[in-house]
C-alpha cells in the first residue's frame, strides 16, 4: 500500500493536513483557473477527453462496425486496452530517464499521424490488421497523455493538488461533452479536423508551460548557487511571491504517475 501511495505522490501529503469541504474544493477549483499554467493546460486536457470519446464511440461505430461488423468491436478494443495499460506502466517509469518532453512529443506525433491516416483512409473488411494497428497506436498516445499530463499537474501545482486535479477532471469531462455533442451533427472528416486543431493548440500550450517552467527552475538554481544574487533579488522593491503557480515548491522527480 505504501508503494502505491508513493507512485501517486501521496507520500507528499502531510498527515495533519485538514480535510476540505465540497464548497471549499469548488472555490479552490475556480480559483485555480486564475493561474496561467492552468489556463495553458486547459486545451491539452480537453483533448484527452475528446480523444477518449473518439476511440470509444466514433472509431467503434464509424470504422469498425461499418467495415468489420459489431462482433469485431470487442477484439479491436481489447488491443487498445492492453497496449494502453502496458504503455502506461512503461511511460511512467521511462519519464525518469528521458524526461517528459520526449514522451509528450511522441504522443503528439502518434495522434497527429493517426488523425491524418483516418482522414485519408478508406476502411475495408479485407484489411482487419489496420484496425488493430490504429487501435494499438491510439492506446500508445492515450498512455502518454494520461501519465504525463497527470504528472504535469502534480508537479506544477504541488500545494493545490485537490484543486488542480479537480480542474483536470473538469476539463477532461468537458472534452467528452464536446465530442459527444457534435457526434450526431458532423461527419467524420470535420470531427477529425476539429480534433486536430485542439491537439495542436493543446500541445502549443504545453510547450509554453514547459519552457516557462524550465526558465524559472534555472533561475531558482542560479539564485541558490549565488547567495549574493539571491539577497539582491530579495531586496528588490515590490518583490512579491507569485501566487499564480507553485514555483517555490521543490520538484520531486521520484513521483511517478501511472494510469490503468
Amino acid at each position: 500500500m505504501d508503494k502505491v501511495k508513493a507512485l501517486y505522490g501521496e507520500k507528499q501529503r502531510k498527515p495533519d493536513a485538514p480535510d476540505i469541504s465540497g464548497i471549499q474544493l469548488l472555490s479552490a477549483t475556480a480559483y485555480q483557473l486564475k493561474k496561467p499554467y492552468q489556463q495553458l493546460l486547459i486545451p491539452i486536457t480537453v483533448w484527452i477527453g475528446m480523444e477518449q470519446a473518439f476511440i470509444g464511440a466514433e472509431f467503434t461505430q464509424a470504422y469498425i462496425s461499418c467495415a468489420m461488423g459489431i462482433h469485431s468491436v470487442g477484439y479491436v478494443m481489447i488491443c487498445f486496452g492492453v497496449i494502453n495499460a502496458i504503455c502506461s506502466l512503461l511511460f511512467g517509469s521511462l519519464m525518469k530517464y528521458i524526461g517528459r518532453s520526449p514522451l509528450m512529443s511522441l504522443g503528439f506525433a502518434v495522434h497527429a499521424c493517426l488523425l491524418w491516416v483516418l482522414i485519408i483512409w478508406r476502411p475495408h473488411p479485407k484489411s482487419p490488421h489496420i484496425f488493430f494497428i490504429i487501435s494499438g497506436l491510439w492506446g500508445v498516445g492515450d498512455a502518454v497523455w494520461q501519465t504525463q499530463v497527470n504528472g504535469i499537474y502534480g508537479t506544477l501545482f504541488r500545494r493545490n493538488k485537490e484543486a488542480a486535479f479537480s480542474n483536470f477532471r473538469l476539463w477532461e469531462s468537458f472534452g467528452f461533452v464536446i465530442a459527444y455533442t457534435y457526434s450526431t451533427h458532423l461527419c467524420e472528416k470535420p470531427k477529425l479536423y476539429v480534433m486536430g486543431c485542439v491537439l495542436v493548440v493543446g500541445f502549443i500550450g504545453y510547450i509554453i508551460v514547459e519552457v516557462r517552467h524550465k526558465i524559472r527552475a534555472k533561475r531558482r538554481k542560479s539564485l541558490a548557487e549565488d547567495p549574493k544574487a539571491a539577497a539582491a533579488e530579495a531586496a528588490k522593491p515590490n518583490n512579491v511571491i507569485e501566487e499564480t503557480d507553485d514555483e517555490k515548491d521543490d520538484i520531486d522527480d521520484e513521483i511517478i504517475v501511472t494510469h490503468l
